[in-house]
Formats: structure tokens, C-alpha cells, sequence
């Protein structure tokens, strides 16, 4: 018996694969099996598709077809990433469908076929007899993108596929963050959902021992203050629980240093541009204005700095030329 799997995801309007195909082959250790990316509808070009389907055959069991679409699925986040084409693997930006059971089970006593639920993400199913996958949304996605090399695409895949990442549940919550920020139309929402991204991948180290020393004798005093409010004296303690780890900026500029070394973003090295970037976050969150000319002149970088961030661990530095 033979197995196949089949993943289908949104594709950002704003960057796609440069390409008219309809349908492009990735490499894969196991010649046995066989993956594609493909578009759907498969009548339009990979490069127009809102919506993309990876395809996986010759599996000899479920959960063998079952790993490797994961596999492969985290393997194309990296690479999509490395590319800034935004992709939503978890259901966060799509249409839902709104074909019921009853419906599947009306078109196969119309059509005499076996007929399965084009579900989004991951569906794992028996290869033979071949199905038919129905699907049914409200709306399409019209866009408008721009476009890179299939080629770097499949080759920063092979890479991430031979690593073989296993995403943490923090790793995939900043590639959540980072591909949702590619699907928004608004300066502001996609830049801080960039910023969260970066938050999400940091992670906080506890302060020196005389630091944490003095915020427990800190908190001490609060608690043996009786001038204070209990929901005061409780909401204070709380805050300063939190001053026994390094501060989110200092967590970030650790991240930036261990990942991205000297690399350089609008002209400064990374650990200015994301305490710049920071100082942008900060000033927005709470009602400030922020001074048009640094965003215009740090904002356009972002994407590549965050994605820069989440690759370079898994497929190494990026070329200097991929700055769209």
C-alpha cells in the first residue's frame, strides 16, 4: 500500500517565485519518493497563485509520508524566509472553507470517485484509488508581488531539508510572526509584527547575583510596606519579579550579536539598527510619534533583518544581494 501526503498554504501578495511554471520538483534525497510545490488552481503560474500545494508520493506508510511532509514543510519555511516570501502554513491568514461532510458526500455519489477534504496544512492519505480533493472558499486573494529565482528557492530548500530543522514551539512562533507580517497591507502592523518576532525568538537571562539580590530586597520592602494598596502592593511585585531577568532590549541585542555578527542594515551595523528599530517599537506601543525620516530609513530593511535572524542558525549567513 502506498501513501501520500499533500500540504496546502497561502502564499503572501507581496513576494512569490519567479516563475510561469505550474509546477516545480524538489529535490529530495530518497528517489523513491517524489515532491512537488505546485500551484492552484494548477491553470496559473506558481508566481500568480495565491494559494500553493506540496505534494508528496511513494510512501510506504502513513506515518513515514506523515514525517516527511513535516520534514519538508519546515524546510520550505526556512527557505521561504531566507527569500521574505511569505507563506501561512497554520491557518492564520487563509479563508476557511466552507465545504461541509454532506457536501463531499454528494460529490462522490455524483461523480463516482473517491473524494477527499482539501484541508489546510498537512493531510496524510492512502495514494490508491487516486482522490479527488475538494475545496470551497467565499474570496480569492488579488495581489500584487515581487518575485525571486526558483533556483535559490530549491537550493536554500536542499539546505534546510539536509539539516534537517526541528523547529522549538518558540522558533515556530516567530516564523508565525514573520510570515504574518508579510501578508499585512499597513506599515505599522507589519512592523511590529516583525518586532514581536524578534521578541519571541529572544530569550531572557537572569541578571547577576547582586542584581537579583537587591530586587529581592526590593521586593521585601514592598511587602512590608502597610502605606501601600494590596492590589498596589501585588501589581509592584509583579514587575519587579520580572527585573530578575535582562530587560527585552538587552535579550534582542544578545540574539542580534550571536546571529548576525557585523552584518550591516541601512548603513549601520545590527545591533544599532535593532536598537533603533526598538526605539521606533517603543514610540509607537505607547502613543509617541515616531520621526518619519528613520522610518523610512530603517523600516524597508526589517524584513531582511528578521529574516536574516531565523535562517542564518539553519542555512548560514544570506548573500548581501538579496535586499528586496
Amino acid at each position: 500500500m502506498s501513501y501520500s501526503f499533500r500540504i496546502r498554504f497561502a502564499q503572501s501578495p507581496r513576494y512569490s517565485i519567479e516563475t510561469q511554471e505550474n509546477k516545480l520538483i524538489l529535490p529530495v534525497p530518497d528517489k523513491q519518493i517524489s515532491v512537488a510545490l505546485c500551484s492552484k488552481p494548477e491553470d496559473i503560474s506558481i508566481r500568480e497563485a495565491s494559494k500553493l500545494v506540496i505534494k508528496g508520493t511513494g510512501y510506504n506508510s502513513f506515518s513515514a509520508a506523515e514525517i516527511d511532509g513535516q520534514r519538508i514543510k519546515n524546510a520550505l519555511i526556512v527557505a521561504f524566509a531566507r527569500w521574505r516570501i511569505g507563506v501561512d502554513f497554520w491557518q492564520t491568514m487563509t479563508a476557511k472553507t466552507i465545504l461541509t461532510e454532506e457536501g463531499l458526500k454528494q460529490l462522490e455519489q455524483e461523480t463516482g470517485k473517491r473524494v477527499l477534504h482539501d484541508v489546510e496544512g498537512l493531510m496524510v492519505f492512502e495514494s490508491n484509488p487516486k482522490p479527488t480533493l475538494a475545496y470551497l472558499e467565499a474570496e480569492d486573494i488579488s495581489k500584487w508581488c515581487i518575485s525571486h529565482p526558483p533556483e535559490d528557492i530549491l537550493q536554500d530548500f536542499s539546505k534546510a531539508l539536509e539539516s534537517a530543522p526541528s523547529l522549538s514551539e518558540r522558533e515556530t512562533l516567530a516564523f508565525r510572526l514573520y510570515n504574518s507580517s508579510l501578508f499585512q497591507l499597513f506599515f505599522d502592523a507589519r512592523f511590529l509584527l516583525l518586532i514581536m518576532a524578534i521578541e519571541t525568538l529572544s530569550e531572557y537571562a537572569p541578571r547577576s547575583e547582586k542584581a537579583i539580590a537587591h530586587v529581592d530586597m526590593l521586593i521585601e520592602s514592598t511587602k512590608s510596606c502597610r502605606n501601600l494598596r494590596k492590589e498596589d502592593s501585588n501589581s509592584m511585585i509583579g514587575a519587579l519579579r520580572w527585573l530578575k531577568q535582562e530587560s527585552i532590549r538587552q535579550a534582542g541585542k544578545r540574539l542580534v550579536t550571536e546571529r548576525l555578527g557585523d552584518r550591516m542594515y541601512a548603513d549601520m551595523n545590527a545591533v544599532k539598527y535593532f536598537s533603533q528599530c526598538y526605539d521606533l517599537r517603543s514610540k509607537l506601543v505607547h502613543g509617541g510619534t515616531p520621526n518619519r525620516k528613520k522610518i523610512e530609513k530603517l523600516v524597508p530593511q526589517l524584513p531582511l533583518f528578521v529574516s536574516d535572524l531565523l535562517t542564518t542558525p539553519i542555512l548560514g549567513p544570506s548573500d548581501t544581494d538579496k535586499t528586496n
